[in-house]
């Protein structure tokens, strides 16, 4: 299913997130609405959202403080400790690959490297 909606930055909360998290190549963003690194950095994600090169690439967010997200939160028992925000996980084929806490050209080039080959 993930594959089914490529193109779009998905909201991904507890009734869709096992949905997408199965999926081949998944960029997974963690961020709050409060925070204004979160929106630079979704909006960095966005710019790579529908790219040719990255065709077949699912990508979703979860807004942390958000209703919805506590089964998010408890499957992925590393959130409450993690530092930093917003934080992205790459996952392919349904297994968390790469954890990154980066922004502009190395984001690109972790999802391309951790991803694409």
């Amino acid at each position: 299913m993930a594959q089914a909606i490529e193109g779009n930055l998905i909201t991904v909360d507890d009734t869709n997130y096992g949905e997408f998290m199965s999926g081949s190549k998944v960029v997974f963003i963690l961020g709050k609405s409060n925070c204004e690194t979160c929106s630079e950095y979704v909006a960095d994600v966005e710019g790579l959202v529908g790219r040719e090169d990255f065709k077949g690439t699912c990508f979703c967010k979860v807004i942390l403080e958000k209703r919805g997200s506590i089964s998010v939160r408890r499957e992925n028992p590393w959130i409450a400790k993690s530092n930093y925000l917003s934080y992205m996980v790459l996952y392919k084929n349904g297994r968390a690959s790469e954890f990154v806490a980066s922004n502009g050209a190395y984001l690109t080039k972790m999802i391309e490297d951790n991803l694409l080959k």
